[in-house]
């Protein structure tokens, strides 16, 4: 399958779909190219998790903060000790302040 990566790049959600695909099918290549355009926290937790198996760069990092709950799971499951940057959102979720 030939993919055109300018159309790709100005869409969002076929940019997430193909993303995701890669991190499923364990698509290092592929997931490390696209990686730098990616906006969903979700998305980047999935990848900190399937593909590299440990910390992020602080730029991945500051899209996982936009979330309480992926922040929270980052902490747990990846570090395995507080993020201290995801903190402050973390907090503003009852849940998962607690």
């Amino acid at each position: 399958m030939k993919i055109n990566i300018e159309d790709i790049l100005l869409d969002p959600n076929k940019l997430n779909d193909i993303f995701y695909n890669a991190i499923e099918d364990e698509n290092k290549i592929l997931a490390d190219t696209l990686v730098k355009y990616i906006k969903d926290p979700w998305l980047i937790f999935k990848y900190a998790k399937k593909i590299v198996g440990d910390k992020v760069s602080n730029e991945l990092e500051d899209i996982i903060t936009q979330d309480p709950q992926i922040s929270y799971y980052y902490a747990l499951y990846i570090l395995k000790e507080p993020f201290l940057k995801g903190e402050n959102t973390i907090a503003q979720d009852p849940s998962f302040s607690y």
